[in-house]
């Protein structure tokens, strides 16, 4: 715990806890490590427990020889004997390679800071998967803290306080980004499978004439994105212009949420795919392809429905039951007693509710 302390202190952020000291003295968020942290939220037992003893030590995966250990703030038989229905996944992916140990003082330093800032006395136990080019970590914290009470995170938490303290304390771990690494992020952004601040350029660049829509210009970094768009099918190459497709800032934006929703476009026959919201109303189709989420390449559990005219990406809170590719479903949305809206989906457009839980 020594070693623990001595870097939390380093961290420093305004707060009467021992932790923290009052000044703190970071350097340019561009210098600051990157880490993609995503959260995910359960409501079964089931899916607790085989999150935990199935898939975190990878027992699901043969190719993997040595599985990872588990680790936590409490022991294995403590969290088992008081695991709950409700948990919350992390998933935290450095943007540096790090080796298990430096991934786990990393994780146990930041859950640490978790639990301080949220005031729960969390029971979590973690996972480094290093069998991947990106070593990263899976974190499940139980829904009921060690005082009995009922975790819950604020809206906010994830994208504010949980990736900038994941950064700070990556920053503080292993030191600045070097400039290779903040040259290979921009780099990246040419590739990447999401809206970037370069389609921003673009979309700021765009020309209209009777050929379309297209990028006149001869930065070379954006002509690479805009070559990266055309492979992506989000833009055409007609008279030496890329000519953009009308959806395509909408589909890196959905993309961007929802990984699998770009390759979900080879499922559908309609020039479009569309993600699915309650503003849509009542939609009938045909079942094109059903995502099951795994926490690794798939983000989301989501249904793609094709119908006469256009196409729906609909992401589902709850794996799909009872539905199976090509059957003919109908699907509605409606605001629960919380305010958030819930999908309905019923197969053959009269069978029973079979299916809910997508939160707007």
């Amino acid at each position: 715990m020594g070693d623990l302390t001595h870097v939390l202190r380093l961290l420093g952020r305004k707060s009467k806890s021992p932790y923290f000291r009052q000044e703190k003295s970071f350097s340019s968020p561009i210098r600051q490590q990157v880490c993609i942290l995503k959260a995910n939220y359960g409501r079964s037992l089931q899916s607790h427990k085989k999150f935990l003893e199935t898939y975190m030590p990878q027992k699901n995966k043969d190719g993997v020889e040595i599985k990872p250990k588990i680790f936590g703030n409490v022991s294995d038989e403590e969290y088992k004997s008081n695991i709950t229905p409700d948990h919350i996944k992390f998933v935290l992916s450095p943007e540096t390679s790090l080796d298990e140990k430096s991934l786990k003082t990393f994780t146990e330093i930041f859950m640490e800071r978790v639990s301080f800032e949220t005031g729960f006395n969390l029971s979590w136990q973690a996972a480094c998967h290093t069998d991947t080019a990106h070593p990263h970590v899976h974190v499940v914290i139980n829904g009921i803290d060690r005082d009995g009470k009922k975790v819950h995170f604020r809206r906010d938490f994830i994208k504010c306080f949980g990736r900038m303290t994941a950064q700070e304390t990556l920053t503080s771990l292993i030191g600045e980004r070097t400039q290779e690494q903040i040259l290979s992020a921009q780099d990246r952004r040419v590739t990447a499978r999401r809206f970037t601040t370069l389609d921003e350029e673009i979309e700021r660049c765009v020309s209209t004439d009777e050929s379309g829509c297209y990028y006149p210009g001869h930065d070379f970094t954006l002509l690479r994105r805009l070559d990266e768009l055309y492979k992506m099918g989000l833009a055409e190459y007609r008279k030496g212009h890329y000519c953009l497709k009308d959806d395509w800032k909408e589909t890196l934006i959905a993309t961007g949420r929802y990984n699998m929703f770009l390759d979900a476009k080879d499922y559908i026959r309609t020039p479009s795919l569309k993600l699915y919201s309650p503003e849509d109303g009542i939609i009938s189709g045909t079942v094109r392809h059903i995502y099951r989420m795994n926490d690794e390449d798939v983000w989301t559990n989501a249904l793609v429905i094709e119908s006469t005219e256009k196409s729906f990406f609909v992401p589902l809170y709850k794996p799909v039951r009872g539905v199976k590719e090509g059957s003919e479903i109908t699907l509605s949305a409606e605001k629960s007693q919380k305010g958030k809206f819930t999908v309905k989906t019923y197969v053959n457009k009269k069978g029973p509710d079979i299916d809910s839980g997508y939160s707007r």
